[in-house]
């Protein structure tokens, strides 16, 4: 083993290798892909998928895979969920038999892929047959499943980064930063643009809100996972513990006028379960009001059509920061710690902040629901668009999914077709 500063010293030359490796396998006759899936709201690959399947010379590979640090329960469930939506888009994928304790299926030896795309970049994610680690000698890539947003150091260290082939980022600030901090000096970053952001543009669109008697407003409420009493060595910033009674309440009162969707993170339910307050029964009792109430409904799939059939969401989530900016409406970002947030965000990301209304407490939030969900007194919606068409509309009219397509065919050696 070299020692870390020789290390540093050797990854251009690493670098340099693996651009070497992929000329090479840019000529053989078939090109080995692997996508890991750990659940559907994090599945980002999905175009990036359909445009290479059209080419002859890639071979894809979709593998199950959850997170390991989700509950039993919850991997079952995004398992069985990732099921149905692979059949749905009549995509072949390799399952993962979760339910009689398989063991995890042997990529490396089975299929030993040529590139392998992973949905998020941390070693305890999944099992260690299919953590990055486990492939470090391929061609790794990597696309955020959210809007990156934070500039804490941390974000730009880790080991997933110093051996990526390719790190495809939003923007020139997300560049900048792995210049800065990272070792590779951003040898191996490409900046493509946010892929979720061929969803919004997509003309495509399907109203999965809960059928009313009469038009409502829609609003999402879409918390973090993060719990003080559950997380530790993470900041908690999550409000769920104080807001859930609360939301609950507000979906009572205002059954006549709005529609909640509560559309949680997909860990959250996992902290639930280990919550000393909680527990398994009271966590899918909650979850049971917002599913099965007339005018709630609960939402732990993708969040594309979701978020364009809305009128406004509250939130406390950096996934969906960006995101929910996309479609312009009203939203609510809850802290009471709104300057801690600021200085742990980029510089794009401290305009996003600037969209939002804060709220700290429940009458924040009864204003919000009040004046600016039912009374359309909304002063931010110039900010919005002003945010909306600066940074992210994409030009020179072409899709994310292509400028990863036109950085992939490039780097390959392969001529497009």
């Amino acid at each position: 083993m070299f020692p870390l500063y020789y290390k540093y010293l050797l990854l251009p030359y690493e670098y340099r290798r693996r651009n070497e490796q992929a000329l090479l396998l840019g000529k053989k006759d078939k090109i080995k892909v692997v996508f890991f899936a750990m659940n559907i709201s994090m599945w980002k690959y999905q175009h990036l998928y359909d445009f290479l399947k059209k080419d002859k010379r890639f071979c894809l590979y979709i593998i199950i895979s959850p997170a390991i640090n989700f509950t039993r329960e919850k991997q079952v469930k995004d398992v069985i969920q990732m099921r149905k939506y692979f059949v749905m888009k009549e995509m072949p994928f390799i399952d993962c038999e979760i339910e009689v304790d398989g063991n995890p299926y042997d990529v490396r030896g089975i299929i030993n892929p040529d590139i392998v795309f992973h949905t998020q970049p941390y070693e305890g994610a999944l099992v260690k047959e299919h953590a990055p680690s486990f492939f470090k000698d391929k061609l790794l890539c990597y696309c955020p499943y959210s809007y990156k947003t934070l500039a804490l150091p941390h974000n730009y260290n880790l080991d997933y980064f110093d051996h990526a082939w390719k790190l495809y980022v939003q923007n020139h600030i997300q560049y900048e930063l792995y210049r800065k901090r990272n070792p590779m000096k951003a040898r191996n970053v490409v900046v493509v643009g946010y892929p979720k952001a061929d969803d919004f543009f997509s003309e495509e669109f399907k109203d999965v809100w809960k059928p009313q008697l009469k038009r409502k407003k829609r609003v999402i409420w879409a918390p973090h996972f993060t719990l003080e009493q559950s997380v530790k060595g993470m900041q908690a910033r999550s409000n769920f513990l104080w807001m859930a009674p609360v939301m609950m309440e507000l979906a009572k009162k205002y059954a006549d006028s709005i529609q909640f969707t509560f559309k949680p993170h997909p860990r959250l339910l996992s902290e639930l379960y280990r919550h000393p307050d909680w527990g398994k029964d009271k966590a899918e009792s909650y979850y049971e009001f917002w599913r099965n109430t007339t005018n709630t409904q609960l939402e732990e799939g993708d969040f594309v059509d979701l978020f364009k059939g809305s009128d406004a969401i509250i939130h406390d989530s950096g996934s969906f920061l960006v995101d929910y900016m996309y479609v312009q409406n009203p939203a609510m970002f809850v802290t009471d710690k709104l300057d801690k947030m600021l200085e742990e965000a980029d510089d794009f990301a401290k305009q996003v902040y600037g969209c939002y209304y804060i709220g700290k407490c429940e009458e924040d939030i009864i204003s919000f629901i009040e004046d600016i969900v039912l009374g359309d007194k909304d002063e931010l919606e110039g900010k919005r668009q002003a945010l909306y068409n600066h940074y992210l509309i994409i030009g020179e009219g072409k899709t994310v999914t292509q400028n990863i397509l036109d950085d992939l065919y490039q780097s390959l050696g392969l001529n497009e077709r």
